[in-house]
């Protein structure tokens, strides 16, 4: 009898939690640092949106990202509604590693203000690889023009830099 017990328990164990590696569900497709972009708006102190199609004080077509080196990074986008989107990790960054970059928004001259004005975008990261062999971000920080923005997790949605 008590070899019959072991045998059922034995069986039972194996069906229920002996799994094939097919049975796990596989990664479905996890966000990746090197495809996310980071992004954000320009606003006023009353909140109006700053950059975009007419009505705004920049048009977006006029309005340029640039990084340290004073190059356009290749995936920069500046939408019409003027939120603006950039990847911030290149080829080259290092996992475990505190990553800092700084990018430049310049804006064209106004009625106000008769010279392009440039702010800066400073970011500050750390990478890791995750279980499922994708690139994120451990820790990500960005400051606007001095200003801490966000320090944290790397913001699921878009944060909105106040223009003093």
């Amino acid at each position: 009898v008590k070899k019959l017990i072991f045998i059922v328990l034995g069986c039972l164990f194996m069906a229920t939690d002996c799994k094939k590696k097919d049975d796990f569900p596989p990664c479905e497709l996890p966000p990746d640092a090197f495809n996310t972009p980071f992004t954000f708006q320009l606003v006023s102190t009353n909140g109006q949106t700053l950059i975009g199609e007419s009505g705004a004080l920049y048009e977006s077509t006029d309005v340029k990202v640039t990084d340290s080196e004073g190059s356009i990074p290749p995936s920069v986008e500046i939408g019409s509604a003027g939120i603006i989107g950039l990847i911030i990790p290149s080829n080259g960054d290092e996992t475990d590693e505190i990553i800092k970059k700084d990018f430049f928004l310049i804006l064209p001259p106004t009625g106000i203000n008769p010279n392009e004005d440039v702010d800066t975008i400073s970011t500050t990261y750390k990478l890791l690889l995750t279980e499922c062999n994708v690139f994120w971000y451990q820790s990500f920080e960005v400051t606007y023009n001095d200003s801490l923005y966000h320090s944290g997790e790397f913001p699921a949605n878009k944060l909105k830099f106040i223009k003093q």
